[in-house]
């Protein structure tokens, strides 16, 4: 799913990209639009999934391997959304929108991301 062109400023753009270096970005940077908090959103995801995969690292024998298979994959993603966030795209991730919703509405951080 695309934003209309010319309406994402190039100032969400860099605050979308950055979002997937570390989440809460575009809210430090003062740039909380509805593009730069779905991109945020679907960081603190892939940020959650990487949490995941350092649990599963501690699992003997195999859990280093899976950890690196999860991370190798969620590095790739994170650089195509950031790309993707830079040109103003919005690239939805298949499975982490959904789950990172519920997830934020259990923690009760649902106004950290609210525009």
């Amino acid at each position: 799913m695309a934003i209309i062109p010319g309406t994402v400023t190039s100032q969400e753009k860099l605050a979308g990209a950055l979002a997937y270096l570390l989440f809460p970005i575009p809210m430090i940077m003062n740039v909380k639009t509805e593009f730069t908090v779905f991109q945020s959103k679907q960081s603190f995801g892939l940020f959650c999934i990487s949490i995941i995969a350092m649990i599963i690292g501690f699992i003997p024998f195999i859990g280093g391997f899976i950890r690196f298979i999860i991370c190798l994959g969620l590095f790739v993603v994170a650089c195509w959304s950031a790309y993707q966030a830079y040109l103003g795209n919005k690239f939805v991730v298949p499975g982490i929108t959904e789950y990172t919703n519920i997830a934020i509405a259990k923690l009760g951080i649902a106004h950290f991301f609210q525009v």
